[in-house]
């Protein structure tokens, strides 16, 4: 059984692979979410792998915990560390003429089939990760005003309600267009395994390029943290 130590970049959807990557000669081991693919990426080499996972693959956290793979984190992107235990030997492969980063071209990837997955169990790192990853805006200084709320509250209400309030409201404290909210419940932050570090809700992140920067107990304090950056 050979071994693949790498960071999940999460699956294209359910049954599809998950893409494992394991080092490049750009960031090395580090995965940038927000890396630019524009221009020529033909001598960009990278090492990472379409993993196949069937109904004998075995997930487990590094304490033996055994989970089923959709509990796992496995198919989204948060920086998770994996370790695949592949069901056959397979030599490493690193690939180059690409479209583009591997965040956003993951195509003709080496594929080999898992029997087991190490993973990483979840914590406030993975749930920040995932949200500069997936909800920050674009732009040259992105900047997010995540609310955490529980399902049916007022809160919640009031945001499904006048979601473009809250983005004009962030917007204008920052001073730049592109600054935005978003909401995440209950059910999300009881995904991550961090309801002890985000309790009580509601709490409100703020996140940059760079990730997290702080949270707040309103939302008011969150703006006035905006305005005096």
């Amino acid at each position: 059984m050979d071994e693949i130590d790498g960071v999940s970049l999460g699956t294209a959807g359910e049954g599809r692979p998950l893409v494992v990557f394991v080092e490049d000669d750009l960031h090395g081991e580090t995965v940038d979410a927000r890396q630019d693919s524009a221009g020529d990426w033909s001598d960009y080499e990278v090492e990472a792998y379409q993993v196949v996972i069937d109904e004998e693959t075995r997930v487990v956290t590094a304490s033996g915990e055994e989970l089923a793979f959709a509990d796992s984190g496995l198919e989204r992107y948060m920086e998770q560390e994996v370790l695949v235990r592949t069901s056959e030997p397979f030599e490493r492969e690193v690939r180059s003429d690409r479209d583009g980063y591997i965040m956003r071209d993951q195509s003709l990837l080496p594929a080999v089939r898992a029997e087991e997955l190490v993973v990483e169990e979840l914590g406030m790192e993975h749930f920040h990760a995932f949200v500069t990853a997936n909800l920050l805006p674009s732009g040259e200084s992105p900047l997010l005003g995540l609310i955490t709320a529980e399902a049916g509250s007022g809160l919640d209400r009031n945001y499904g309600v006048n979601r473009s309030h809250f983005h004009r409201e962030i917007a204008a404290a920052a001073s730049d267009d592109t600054a935005r909210a978003s909401l995440l419940l209950e059910d999300s932050v009881a995904f991550f395994q961090v309801e002890e570090e985000l309790d009580p809700l509601p709490q409100f992140l703020l996140y940059d390029a760079d990730g997290f920067i702080e949270a707040y107990g309103n939302w008011e304090d969150l703006l006035e943290a905006v305005a005096a950056r």
